[in-house]
């Protein structure tokens, strides 16, 4: 199956999809399930092109 996205980094998961920035594309919600922390990633037609870290949630 072809990856239809950027390659998540080590010990991050997807949360969701969504438009974020409001380009009408999706862009990915992540969680560092190993730290907590939170980020956007700002797609456009499945490339990144840039990103903001969020708060660091408790884990668990």
């Amino acid at each position: 199956m072809p990856q239809k996205g950027p390659l998540l980094p080590s010990g991050w998961a997807l949360v969701v999809t969504a438009d974020f920035n409001g380009d009408a594309k999706p862009d990915y919600s992540l969680y560092n399930t190993s730290t907590g922390q939170t980020a956007i990633w700002y797609l456009n037609n499945n490339i990144y092109i840039g990103g903001a870290y969020g708060p660091t949630l408790p884990i668990g």
